[in-house]
């Protein structure tokens, strides 16, 4: 089944993008960054369709990095942290102004790069391709 328009899913292991400061970020796990630059219900979307399997999430190794560029705090696994922001969006070409949500592997690889939320079965998705298992 091919995926939607606005999921890219990337295999190469040399993307045009690397994710090498939000891996170490998180080291020895999976990091799923979420720039959350608007003040839409895409925000609380993309929080309530992670909060549904958040077992799901720690199996797969996987920390949430929130990248608020408003006022509001970023979290790494819902915690206030002191972020590189800048740096941040920069390294993984991430917008300003927009939602975007990017896996990225142990290995800084990007995984899944997305303008919508993502659903744990499409984080699952990406996770399987990275160790070789390939969707159609």
């Amino acid at each position: 089944m091919p995926q939607p328009q606005w999921i890219q899913i990337l295999w190469s292991k040399k993307p045009a993008a690397s994710g090498e400061m939000a891996a170490a970020l998180v080291p020895d796990k999976r990091a799923l960054v979420l720039f959350e630059d608007n003040l839409s219900p895409v925000r609380k979307w993309q929080t309530e369709l992670l909060k549904m399997d958040q077992d799901a999430l720690r199996a797969m190794d996987i920390a949430v990095i929130c990248v608020s560029a408003d006022e509001g705090p970023s979290m790494i696994n819902g915690r206030p942290q002191s972020l590189p922001v800048v740096d941040l969006r920069r390294e993984l070409q991430g917008g300003d102004g927009k939602f975007e949500a990017i896996l990225i592997d142990k290995d800084a690889n990007i995984l899944l790069r997305s303008d919508a939320p993502v659903t744990i079965a499409q984080i699952e998705e990406a996770v399987s391709g990275e160790n070789g298992i390939t969707t159609p």
